[in-house]
């Protein structure tokens, strides 16, 4: 048999009423919690997709300023690149012009030497011929030297090699001979060398006879004719039209070889 039910009073109402109330008010306070979390979690995913935003843009605004900054030192970089290409060609079309003045101041030069070579040949070509058609041979006798022919441009040894040479003048007798050098300003180093040479002649002419030297010149200084005589040598100048022999010092005796 079911337990009989008991009737509603108002105090059970009242209290059914209160456990629904707070029931609801439970119910309301779990909806607001529930709300409010996720109220905070649109907020913090607000907030990551605004951080994340942020930082796409603060990664585009970087990418800008490198862009910037590359496109800037490219522009340099060209710049640079177009003021050293501008140098080296003015620097070169310098260069071309200083080699072109150069190439025309040495074509000049060599004009210029040219000249004075061929003058040099023909002077000092003037001052053999002096001796050959003047009294160079009477002059010598008056020293005691008998000469019985004159030769130009004597060559001896084996030529293109070091036991070669060649004589301007050559004056002999079945006695001996004198090789004489001719240059157009006598200096110390042409005395020296004609020294060399009557070395290498006797070494190398295939001479048996006594050999004396002489040296020549159109400009002779005192101290080149002095230096000349202490080795033994003659010395020729030319006069005008005509060639002497400078009078030796005192003491001065003809070097044999």
């Amino acid at each position: 048999m079911s337990e009989q039910q008991q009737p509603l009073t108002a105090e059970i109402i009242l209290e059914m009423f209160r456990e629904v109330r707070a029931m609801i008010q439970e119910t309301r306070e779990q909806i607001r919690e529930e709300r409010e979390r996720e109220r905070e979690e649109r907020e913090r995913e607000r907030e990551q997709i605004r951080e994340e935003r942020e930082r796409e843009r603060e990664e585009r605004e970087r990418e800008r300023e490198q862009m910037k900054e590359a496109d800037r030192k490219w522009q340099e970089t060209r710049e640079q690149r177009k003021k050293e290409s501008d140098r080296r060609k003015e620097e070169s079309d310098r260069q071309i012009q200083e080699l072109r003045e150069l190439q025309k101041q040495t074509d000049e030069q060599i004009k210029k030497t040219s000249r004075e070579v061929g003058a040099l040949g023909s002077r000092i070509g003037e001052i053999i011929e002096y001796m050959v058609g003047g009294n160079i041979v009477e002059q010598f006798q008056t020293l005691g030297i008998e000469i019985t022919s004159l030769c130009r441009y004597k060559q001896f040894g084996k030529r293109g090699t070091g036991k070669s040479g060649e004589i301007d003048v050559l004056l002999e007798n079945g006695d001996l001979v004198v090789l004489i050098e001719v240059k157009t300003k006598l200096t110390h180093d042409d005395v020296r060398e004609q020294i060399e040479l009557m070395e290498k002649y006797r070494l190398y002419g295939n001479e048996k006879r006594r050999i004396l030297g002489a040296v020549a010149g159109a400009v002779i200084a005192d101290n080149v004719v002095q230096f000349a005589h202490g080795q033994g040598l003659y010395v020729i100048v030319q006069s005008g039209e005509a060639v002497e022999i400078i009078p030796t010092p005192p003491g001065f005796k003809a070097r044999e070889w």
